[in-house]
Formats: structure tokens, sequence, C-alpha cells
């Protein structure tokens, strides 16, 4: 063997034991541009769940409770007033009143004398804080009003009496119900009502006498409080 043949035997025998690499077999690992980091309790980034939100409860009143500013819930009957309808002394806007009701709303004259249920945000102005009060004709006392009404319910529907007014102490009489004078002075102001017959719309209640009180058999006196009327002649 020559020097020539063994330098390629020995060549041969190096290749031959060199280690291969298959391209196939090679994987590549990408890294994550920003692998995300789970948020703990002292994350100030980590989501906060939604605050919750309570509804105000109303406070209710009593029949014989005074009014006062806030959310209340208080029943009365619809009456006139210029500016709206009065509910205890309190103006609602017809319009607002009528929404409120929903379907069973009734037309403005159906409406007066109606038993309702209401809860609103009430306000208390004065006409010299707002002019416009100037335009409400109000019962009595302080101008009360509603910022925002709630709800309306209609607990009864308007009560019709008809009959001839009489006298009574201190108040009238239509039928078997007792009348207050200034429910009846629409009729003719400065002249006394007796003896016209009328027709009335309103809601009958009771009022108990004290026991110092003289008043009729029983200690009690059937009311009629009266939100519209007319001379049936």
């Amino acid at each position: 063997m020559t020097r020539l043949d063994r330098w390629a035997g020995l060549t041969l025998l190096v290749v031959a034991c060199s280690p291969t690499r298959d391209p196939a077999a090679t994987v590549t690992v990408t890294p994550p541009a920003s692998a995300p980091t789970p948020a703990t309790s002292d994350d100030a980034s980590a989501p906060t769940p939604a605050a919750t939100t309570t509804a105000a409860t109303p406070d209710v009143l009593a029949d014989d409770a005074p009014l006062h500013a806030g959310l209340v819930r208080f029943d009365g009957m619809a009456r006139p007033t210029k500016g709206g309808i009065d509910v205890r002394g309190v103006v609602l806007s017809f319009e607002a009143l009528t929404k409120a009701l929903g379907a069973e709303a009734p037309g403005y004259d159906a409406l007066l004398g109606a038993k309702l249920r209401v809860t609103a945000e009430l306000v208390k102005r004065d006409a010299a804080e707002d002019p416009r009060d100037t335009r409400i004709q109000r019962r009595s006392g302080p101008g009360w009003h509603s910022e925002r009404l709630v709800s309306a319910e209609l607990l009864a529907e308007p009560v019709m009496i008809e009959g001839e007014v009489g006298r009574s102490k201190g108040l009238l009489t239509v039928g078997e119900h007792m009348v207050s004078r200034e429910d009846l002075a629409w009729l003719r102001e400065g002249e006394e009502p007796v003896g016209q017959r009328v027709r009335l719309w309103g809601q009958p209640r009771t009022y108990d006498c004290p026991p110092q009180a003289q008043c009729l058999v029983g200690g009690s006196i059937p009311m009629f409080d009266v939100a519209r009327g007319e001379l049936t002649k």
C-alpha cells in the first residue's frame, strides 16, 4: 500500500466517524414578547368588582304625620290646584302623575277625588325663592313640591254623593255625611249654601271624636272630603 492510499483511507475513516445532524430534528423556540403576570391582591392594576348601588328607601308617612323634604311615601286624595294636582298638600305635575299611573291613569276630572299612594322626592319652596310659586293655589300652609315623582298607585276611585246641603254644628251636611264649609266654598262665595242640591266627588272618612268632645252617637263623625262638585239644580 502506497502512502497516498494510506492518506485516503484515513480521511474516509475520519468522515465516517464524525457525528451527523438531522435538519428536521432542529427545534427553534421563540420566547413571547411579554409574558402575562398573574395579578395579586397588592397589584393596583388588578380589576375590581363593579360597585353595587342600593336603592334609597322612602320614609313612609302616617296619615297624621307632617311632610318633610326628601324621599317619602304617603297617601292622599287628588285635589285640583293651579299648576297641577294637589295630593296631601304636595303639588304634582298632572303629566308626570299620569305617566306614573300608567295604563290605569284616568282623565283629569276622573282623577279628582281618587285616593293615591305617592312616592316622591319632596322639596319645600317659598314664593320668595321661586316666583313661579305665586301661580299655585294652595289650600293651606307652605308650598311642597315634587322634585322627582318615583311612583304613584291608585288606591281607590272617587266616591260620589248627592243631596241637599244642610246645617250642622260648625259643619254642613250632604245626605248622611258631614262636609266642611271650606269644601263647599266654591258654591257661592260669601253666601250660605244651605238648601242647595249638590253632587260631590271625593273620599269618605271617619273622624273619631276625643272623649271630652260632643259628638254623634258612637263617638265618631262620618266626614266627606270634597275634591270637586257641581250644583244639580
